[in-house]
């Protein structure tokens, strides 16, 4: 390996800063465990539980109608079977 690079996320810039230097604009220094949990939670909750009970909503249950439709017998027709 020529060279070992360490990288930052602009998140985690914002927190040392916030707490090491004291920076007043990130809005950071102060916040409680339970402000800091609502921060990192949200954002995992949405996704991970709240967007599939909506769109299985929104959809109607389309996935289980399909494979209902699917496993339904077809009906005779009318004429009969064609050769």
């Amino acid at each position: 390996m020529a060279a070992l690079t360490l990288t930052i996320e602009p998140d985690e810039f914002t927190v040392i800063g916030g707490y090491a230097v004291q920076w007043t604009w990130t809005g950071y220094p102060g916040n409680t465990l339970w402000e800091w949990l609502q921060m990192l939670l949200v954002p995992l909750v949405f996704p991970t539980i709240l967007l599939p009970f909506l769109l299985k909503w929104i959809s109607g249950n389309a996935a289980e109608r399909a494979a209902k439709a699917h496993e339904a017998p077809t009906a005779p027709t009318a004429g009969g079977a064609r050769p």
